[in-house]
Protein backbone atom coordinates (compact mmCIF):
# COMPACT_ATOMS: atom_id res chain seq x y z
CA UNK A 1 0.00 0.00 0.00
CA UNK A 2 2.67 2.50 1.43
CA UNK A 3 4.62 1.53 -2.76
CA UNK A 4 1.70 2.20 -4.29
CA UNK A 5 1.18 5.80 -2.30
CA UNK A 6 4.58 6.70 -3.08
CA UNK A 7 4.02 5.74 -6.95
CA UNK A 8 1.33 8.11 -6.91
CA UNK A 9 2.68 10.80 -5.62
CA UNK A 10 5.69 10.50 -8.01
CA UNK A 11 3.85 10.33 -11.14
CA UNK A 12 1.72 13.18 -9.76
CA UNK A 13 4.85 15.45 -9.31
CA UNK A 14 6.08 14.18 -12.53
CA UNK A 15 2.78 15.57 -14.59
CA UNK A 16 3.11 18.88 -13.17
CA UNK A 17 5.17 19.92 -15.87
CA UNK A 18 2.47 18.76 -18.47
CA UNK A 19 -0.15 19.97 -16.20
CA UNK A 20 1.38 23.25 -15.35
CA UNK A 21 -0.46 23.04 -11.52
CA UNK A 22 0.28 21.25 -8.37
CA UNK A 23 -1.53 18.01 -9.11
CA UNK A 24 -0.67 16.62 -5.44
CA UNK A 25 -2.79 19.32 -4.07
CA UNK A 26 -5.33 18.45 -7.08
CA UNK A 27 -5.66 14.84 -6.10
CA UNK A 28 -6.23 15.44 -2.27
CA UNK A 29 -8.17 18.27 -2.46
CA UNK A 30 -10.73 15.82 -5.11
CA UNK A 31 -10.31 12.81 -2.90
CA UNK A 32 -11.79 14.60 -0.05
CA UNK A 33 -14.57 16.40 -2.12
CA UNK A 34 -15.67 13.34 -3.51
CA UNK A 35 -15.61 11.45 0.06
CA UNK A 36 -18.07 14.65 1.24
CA UNK A 37 -20.28 13.98 -2.26
CA UNK A 38 -20.45 10.70 -1.69
CA UNK A 39 -22.03 10.82 1.88
CA UNK A 40 -23.73 13.70 0.97
CA UNK A 41 -25.67 12.03 -1.42
CA UNK A 42 -25.98 9.03 0.47
CA UNK A 43 -27.95 11.16 3.31
CA UNK A 44 -29.81 12.76 0.54
CA UNK A 45 -31.22 9.50 -1.07
CA UNK A 46 -32.25 7.68 2.70
CA UNK A 47 -34.23 10.92 3.38
CA UNK A 48 -36.36 10.78 -0.17
CA UNK A 49 -37.29 6.84 0.88
CA UNK A 50 -38.35 7.87 4.36
CA UNK A 51 -39.75 10.81 2.97
CA UNK A 52 -41.71 8.54 0.41
CA UNK A 53 -42.84 5.95 2.47
CA UNK A 54 -43.85 7.92 5.54
CA UNK A 55 -45.40 11.07 4.06
CA UNK A 56 -48.10 11.71 1.65
CA UNK A 57 -48.01 12.01 -1.49
CA UNK A 58 -49.35 15.37 -1.38
CA UNK A 59 -47.35 16.82 1.36
CA UNK A 60 -43.94 15.43 0.10
CA UNK A 61 -45.32 16.93 -3.43
CA UNK A 62 -45.78 20.48 -1.90
CA UNK A 63 -42.78 20.02 0.38
CA UNK A 64 -40.69 19.19 -2.81
CA UNK A 65 -42.09 22.43 -5.08
CA UNK A 66 -41.55 24.46 -2.50
CA UNK A 67 -37.96 23.70 -1.79
CA UNK A 68 -37.66 24.14 -5.87
CA UNK A 69 -38.74 27.48 -5.84
CA UNK A 70 -36.72 28.23 -2.43
CA UNK A 71 -33.40 26.97 -4.83
CA UNK A 72 -34.78 29.53 -8.06
CA UNK A 73 -34.70 32.30 -5.38
CA UNK A 74 -31.24 31.46 -3.75
CA UNK A 75 -29.71 32.27 -7.43
CA UNK A 76 -30.41 35.93 -5.67
CA UNK A 77 -27.30 35.14 -3.04
CA UNK A 78 -24.73 35.46 -5.22
CA UNK A 79 -23.45 31.22 -5.27
CA UNK A 80 -20.55 32.41 -7.46
CA UNK A 81 -19.44 34.93 -4.97
CA UNK A 82 -18.09 31.26 -3.00
CA UNK A 83 -15.80 30.57 -6.18
CA UNK A 84 -14.16 34.00 -5.95
CA UNK A 85 -13.24 33.98 -2.45
CA UNK A 86 -11.69 30.47 -2.35
CA UNK A 87 -9.16 31.98 -5.09
CA UNK A 88 -8.86 35.13 -3.17
CA UNK A 89 -8.15 33.10 0.01
CA UNK A 90 -5.82 30.53 -2.15
CA UNK A 91 -3.84 34.04 -3.01
CA UNK A 92 -3.69 35.27 0.32
CA UNK A 93 -6.49 37.87 0.16
CA UNK A 94 -8.26 36.32 3.36
CA UNK A 95 -9.36 39.89 3.84
CA UNK A 96 -12.05 39.98 0.66
CA UNK A 97 -14.29 36.88 3.72
CA UNK A 98 -16.18 39.38 5.50
CA UNK A 99 -16.92 41.61 2.89
CA UNK A 100 -18.23 38.72 0.41
CA UNK A 101 -20.34 36.99 3.47
CA UNK A 102 -21.37 40.88 3.74
CA UNK A 103 -22.39 41.14 0.22
CA UNK A 104 -24.10 37.60 -0.09
CA UNK A 105 -26.33 38.49 2.83
CA UNK A 106 -27.40 41.62 1.11
CA UNK A 107 -28.37 40.32 -2.07
CA UNK A 108 -30.47 37.29 0.41
CA UNK A 109 -32.53 40.14 1.20
CA UNK A 110 -34.04 40.60 -2.13
CA UNK A 111 -34.58 36.40 -2.24
CA UNK A 112 -36.44 37.06 1.24
CA UNK A 113 -38.46 39.99 -0.78
CA UNK A 114 -39.22 37.04 -3.48
CA UNK A 115 -40.06 34.61 -1.17
CA UNK A 116 -42.16 37.67 0.74
CA UNK A 117 -44.06 38.50 -2.52
CA UNK A 118 -44.84 35.04 -3.55
CA UNK A 119 -46.35 34.43 0.35
CA UNK A 120 -48.91 37.40 -0.62
CA UNK A 121 -49.38 36.36 -4.11
CA UNK A 122 -50.69 32.45 -2.86
CA UNK A 123 -52.44 34.36 0.26
CA UNK A 124 -54.54 36.20 -2.20
CA UNK A 125 -55.21 33.52 -4.18
CA UNK A 126 -56.75 31.39 -1.32
CA UNK A 127 -53.87 29.38 -0.93
CA UNK A 128 -52.64 29.39 2.76
CA UNK A 129 -50.61 26.64 2.17
CA UNK A 130 -48.06 27.92 0.04
CA UNK A 131 -48.34 31.41 1.80
CA UNK A 132 -46.91 30.28 5.00
CA UNK A 133 -44.42 28.06 3.32
CA UNK A 134 -42.82 30.70 1.66
CA UNK A 135 -43.47 33.22 4.48
CA UNK A 136 -40.99 30.91 6.47
CA UNK A 137 -38.95 30.19 4.07
CA UNK A 138 -38.23 34.29 3.75
CA UNK A 139 -36.76 34.18 7.30
CA UNK A 140 -33.97 32.02 6.62
CA UNK A 141 -32.97 33.04 2.87
CA UNK A 142 -30.48 35.32 4.16
CA UNK A 143 -27.98 33.71 6.08
CA UNK A 144 -28.94 29.88 5.07
CA UNK A 145 -27.05 29.86 1.68
CA UNK A 146 -24.18 32.84 2.88
CA UNK A 147 -22.90 31.34 5.66
CA UNK A 148 -21.75 28.16 3.58
CA UNK A 149 -19.31 30.71 2.41
CA UNK A 150 -16.62 28.82 5.03
CA UNK A 151 -15.85 26.05 2.76
CA UNK A 152 -14.37 28.30 0.51
CA UNK A 153 -11.89 29.63 3.28
CA UNK A 154 -11.55 26.12 3.84
CA UNK A 155 -10.36 25.08 0.76
CA UNK A 156 -8.31 28.07 0.10
CA UNK A 157 -6.26 27.02 2.46
CA UNK A 158 -6.19 23.45 1.29
CA UNK A 159 -8.11 22.14 4.31
CA UNK A 160 -10.16 19.89 1.96
CA UNK A 161 -10.73 17.32 4.81
CA UNK A 162 -12.34 19.80 7.00
CA UNK A 163 -14.42 21.15 4.53
CA UNK A 164 -15.76 17.71 3.53
CA UNK A 165 -15.91 16.62 7.02
CA UNK A 166 -18.45 19.41 8.21
CA UNK A 167 -20.59 19.35 4.71
CA UNK A 168 -20.89 15.30 5.65
CA UNK A 169 -21.73 16.34 8.91
CA UNK A 170 -24.62 18.89 7.56
CA UNK A 171 -26.06 16.70 5.73
CA UNK A 172 -26.29 14.06 8.15
CA UNK A 173 -27.34 16.39 10.98
CA UNK A 174 -30.06 18.01 8.60
CA UNK A 175 -31.43 14.18 7.44
CA UNK A 176 -31.54 12.64 11.47
CA UNK A 177 -33.51 16.11 11.79
CA UNK A 178 -35.81 15.97 9.34
CA UNK A 179 -36.43 11.96 9.34
CA UNK A 180 -36.66 12.57 13.70
CA UNK A 181 -39.45 15.09 12.78
CA UNK A 182 -41.30 13.24 10.00
CA UNK A 183 -41.93 10.09 12.44
CA UNK A 184 -43.61 12.74 15.09
CA UNK A 185 -45.26 15.06 12.16
CA UNK A 186 -47.23 15.25 8.66
CA UNK A 187 -47.06 18.92 9.43
CA UNK A 188 -45.81 20.73 5.97
CA UNK A 189 -44.83 23.92 8.26
CA UNK A 190 -43.12 22.14 10.69
CA UNK A 191 -41.14 20.07 8.54
CA UNK A 192 -40.46 23.40 6.07
CA UNK A 193 -39.15 24.70 9.60
CA UNK A 194 -37.06 22.21 10.17
CA UNK A 195 -35.34 22.27 7.27
CA UNK A 196 -34.35 25.28 6.95
CA UNK A 197 -33.88 26.04 11.02
CA UNK A 198 -31.08 23.07 11.05
CA UNK A 199 -29.62 23.85 7.96
CA UNK A 200 -29.11 27.74 9.26
CA UNK A 201 -27.65 26.57 12.52
CA UNK A 202 -25.38 23.87 11.10
CA UNK A 203 -24.10 26.56 8.96
CA UNK A 204 -23.61 28.59 11.61
CA UNK A 205 -21.93 26.40 13.90
CA UNK A 206 -19.89 24.89 11.10
CA UNK A 207 -18.82 29.15 10.06
CA UNK A 208 -18.31 29.93 13.79
CA UNK A 209 -15.49 26.98 14.20
CA UNK A 210 -13.83 27.60 10.65
CA UNK A 211 -13.22 31.11 12.14
CA UNK A 212 -11.96 30.21 15.31
CA UNK A 213 -9.66 28.21 13.46
CA UNK A 214 -8.30 30.26 10.52
CA UNK A 215 -8.90 34.13 11.87
CA UNK A 216 -8.68 35.32 7.95
CA UNK A 217 -6.27 38.11 7.49
CA UNK A 218 -6.44 41.85 6.35
CA UNK A 219 -5.33 41.12 2.66
CA UNK A 220 -7.72 42.39 0.32
CA UNK A 221 -7.86 41.68 -3.36
CA UNK A 222 -11.21 44.55 -4.59
CA UNK A 223 -11.54 42.80 -8.21
CA UNK A 224 -12.86 39.39 -5.91
CA UNK A 225 -16.23 40.74 -5.13
CA UNK A 226 -17.27 42.17 -8.71
CA UNK A 227 -15.40 39.12 -10.38
CA UNK A 228 -18.24 36.93 -8.01
CA UNK A 229 -20.98 38.87 -8.57
CA UNK A 230 -19.90 38.54 -12.57
CA UNK A 231 -20.06 34.71 -12.07
CA UNK A 232 -23.04 34.72 -10.38
CA UNK A 233 -24.82 36.03 -13.07
CA UNK A 234 -23.48 33.85 -15.81
CA UNK A 235 -24.60 30.74 -13.90
CA UNK A 236 -27.84 32.07 -12.98
CA UNK A 237 -29.51 30.05 -15.80
CA UNK A 238 -27.92 26.94 -14.81
CA UNK A 239 -29.03 27.23 -10.96
CA UNK A 240 -33.06 27.84 -12.47
CA UNK A 241 -32.90 24.89 -15.08
CA UNK A 242 -31.57 22.70 -12.21
CA UNK A 243 -34.32 23.58 -9.82
CA UNK A 244 -36.95 24.11 -12.41
CA UNK A 245 -36.17 20.58 -13.83
CA UNK A 246 -36.84 18.87 -10.07
CA UNK A 247 -39.96 21.25 -10.45
CA UNK A 248 -41.66 19.34 -13.01
CA UNK A 249 -40.48 15.95 -11.93
CA UNK A 250 -42.74 16.25 -8.84
CA UNK A 251 -45.17 18.47 -10.03
CA UNK A 252 -45.90 15.53 -12.52
CA UNK A 253 -45.57 12.59 -9.37
CA UNK A 254 -47.93 14.55 -7.50
CA UNK A 255 -50.37 14.97 -10.28
CA UNK A 256 -49.80 10.59 -10.90
CA UNK A 257 -51.63 9.27 -7.90
CA UNK A 258 -53.63 6.20 -8.62
CA UNK A 259 -55.85 8.48 -10.04
CA UNK A 260 -55.97 11.13 -7.80
CA UNK A 261 -55.32 14.55 -7.51
CA UNK A 262 -53.98 17.31 -5.52
CA UNK A 263 -56.29 18.92 -3.03
CA UNK A 264 -57.10 22.34 -4.34
CA UNK A 265 -54.98 24.21 -1.69
CA UNK A 266 -51.98 22.31 -3.07
CA UNK A 267 -53.11 22.11 -6.34
CA UNK A 268 -53.28 25.91 -6.87
CA UNK A 269 -49.42 26.00 -6.88
CA UNK A 270 -49.00 23.87 -10.04
CA UNK A 271 -51.08 26.14 -12.24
Amino acid sequence: MENLRNTAYRWLRRSESFFKTDMVYLARGGFWLTAGQVISSASVLLLAIVFANLLPRDIYGTYKYVLSIAGILTVLTLRGMDAAVLHAVARGFEGVFFRALKTKIKWGLLSALASAILSAYYYANGNNTLALSFLIIAGFLPLVDSLEIYHALLRGKKLFQLSAAYGALSQIGSALALITGVLFTQNLFVIIFIYFAVWTALRFTFFTITLKKIPPNQAFDPKTISYGKHTSFINILDAVVSSVDGLLIFQSLVHTVAGRTLPKDAAVAHR
